[in-house]
């Protein structure tokens, strides 16, 4: 019989360190909660944590809503500006020879003495008036050899800095009479003076006007130098040219025209959108008169009037195309003939355009 050995009443090692190990993590299990959250700050050095605590409290405030202290200027809805500035410069066209002796006042429209007076020249054209209490004020240029000048404006909380360009105009001028062939007023007629210029081809603008009542006109803020003056329009004479010169020495000239008897016409707007438009839409509208056909040209403008009319008192008998414009209307044109014995009257309606 073979030999055998026997390990009865003798255990190995490993069964106790096993029993040793569940024992420890029942006791784990059973002692521990599962609700704890950790500390993250567990684990972590004294430097880390100190650091840690510091930004915890700036996170916060960014978060939190600051009340920050209110202005009690710019909070304080009654509060209101009292006073303005008028500011701004003299101007000249370059041909202007500039006065010697220039005053800028800034005068109140109710009357009373000047805010404010501030000479002005070539070489220091600005001005400017502070703590100009509010209103109504009229910005005035004066200068010797020179028209006076003159430019209202208001002084407001909403507008409380004004800017403003005012002009030496020279007091040079050409004054005169038109009458017709039975020497009788010619009123409301144009008549046109253009600088005589050197300069081969050079268009100059003219300087227009037209005759009062009386036929009488003055076209002013010549500069020294030879005008051709005629009646009529722009390249459209009624009348003979007559040459003027103006200097330094004799700043004004007279003239006086003879022309052919005119015509009279009456243009009347039909405003078809009723009383209302015509009311509304009367201080935005002209009313054109051209002369066409032969013989010479001519075309003028004038304002409507309240009453929805237009007069021209002195047209050169002939065919004419009048049209009225202006507002929310497109343009209208209606032709007519006008003579000197008897007066014209055209119909021009009118409808709004959407």
């Amino acid at each position: 019989m073979p030999f055998r050995s026997t390990n009865l009443g003798r255990t190995n090692l490993w069964v106790p360190g096993l029993l040793l190990m569940l024992a420890v993590a029942v006791f784990w299990v059973l002692t521990s909660d599962p609700n704890e959250n950790p500390d993250p700050a567990k684990g972590r050095s004294s430097s880390q944590r100190e650091s840690s605590l510091e930004l915890e409290p700036i996170a916060s405030a960014v978060l939190e809503k600051v009340d920050l202290p209110l202005d009690p200027v710019r909070d304080d809805l009654s509060y209101q500006p009292k006073f303005g500035i008028v500011r701004g410069r003299v101007v000249a066209a370059h041909w202007v020879i500039w006065p010697q002796a220039i005053t800028v006042s800034l005068i109140p429209q109710s009357g009373g003495e000047a805010i404010g007076i501030s000479p002005a020249s070539e070489e220091a054209p600005t001005f400017r008036f502070e703590r100009v209490p509010f209103g109504n004020y009229t910005l005035k240029l004066t200068a010797t050899e020179c028209l006076d000048q003159e430019l209202l404006l208001t002084l407001s909380p909403e507008q409380n800095n004004h800017f403003a360009s005012i002009a030496v105009v020279p007091a040079a001028s050409v004054i005169g009479v038109v009458v017709d062939e039975m020497n009788q007023p010619v009123e409301k007629i144009p008549v046109a003076v253009v600088l005589r210029s050197n300069n081969p081809g050079a268009s100059q603008v003219p300087l227009t006007s037209l005759t009062d009542e009386n036929g009488q006109f003055r076209i002013t803020g010549l500069r020294d130098g030879e005008f051709n003056v005629y009646v009529g329009s722009f390249r459209n004479p009624l009348s003979e040219i007559q040459v003027i010169g103006i200097s330094r020495e004799a700043p004004e000239a007279y003239v006086s025209f003879t022309v052919t008897k005119m015509g009279r016409a009456t243009v009347t707007v039909d405003f078809l959108d009723g009383t209302e438009a015509a009311t509304e839409d009367w201080l935005t509208m002209r009313v054109l008169a051209t002369r066409s056909g032969e013989g010479l040209g001519f075309s003028g403008s004038l304002p409507l009037g309240e009453n929805g009319q237009v007069v021209f008192t002195a047209l050169p008998p002939g065919n004419y195309s009048f049209s009225a414009y202006g507002g929310p209307y497109r343009k209208v044109i209606r032709q007519a003939s006008v003579n000197a014995d008897s007066p014209t009257a055209v119909t021009i309606p009118m409808r709004r355009f959407k």
